[in-house]
């Protein structure tokens, strides 16, 4: 069996109207307005980042993840203006088991445009391409219908259920658990 690629640290991946970057310190300002929006943060189970400092410290931890090779962040950009309008990882990221966890967030502005599915899509062809992976994972909560809707319309296939793994704002959630093998991204009929 052969072992997954390392992550580069300067990939860059292009998509119609997005270029997705490594992320840098500097993105912390951008990123600040969708880790700061209590409506975005909601649908993830977690509060919403209270300063400045609070994003920059998920940078940088995003940051020293790249360095160890246990994670690889982009900043997604528009292709036309360079903004800032979201992120997407690979985190959890596991040589020996050649399988990672996925992570994404979008600017509210943003939502329902395809934007983050078309985002992905790169990522996850990078990921079976080039790392070589052979399974990638995603744990959106119950209540977050769109993430599921994108992931399933990638191909993930749900393979279980945490119940009330979550305590957000008082309320208990679920967590989904989804996967996608690399068998599978190869094979998906392309459109």
């Amino acid at each position: 069996m052969q072992d997954a690629g390392s992550p580069s640290l300067d990939t860059t991946l292009l998509t119609p109207r997005l270029l997705l970057r490594p992320m840098v310190l500097e993105d912390a300002e951008a990123m600040h307005a969708f880790k700061s929006d209590p409506e975005a943060t909601r649908w993830f189970g977690q509060e919403p980042k209270t300063g400045i400092e609070q994003t920059r410290g998920w940078v940088r931890s995003g940051l020293e993840g790249r360095k160890e090779g246990t994670s690889i962040t982009w900043a997604i950009t528009l292709r036309d203006t360079g903004q800032v309008i979201g992120e997407c990882c690979l985190w959890n990221i596991d040589r020996s088991s050649m399988r990672a966890e996925l992570g994404y967030e979008l600017l509210r502005s943003y939502w329902k445009r395809g934007l983050m599915s078309e985002a992905l899509k790169a990522v996850l062809e990078y990921s079976f391409s080039e790392m070589r992976l052979n399974r990638i994972e995603a744990n959106p909560l119950s209540i977050n219908l769109d993430s599921q809707k994108v992931l399933i319309g990638l191909g993930f296939k749900q393979e279980g259920r945490l119940r009330q793994r979550y305590h957000h704002q008082g309320q208990w959630h679920d967590e989904m658990w989804f996967g996608l093998l690399q068998s599978e991204w190869t094979e998906r009929p392309k459109h």
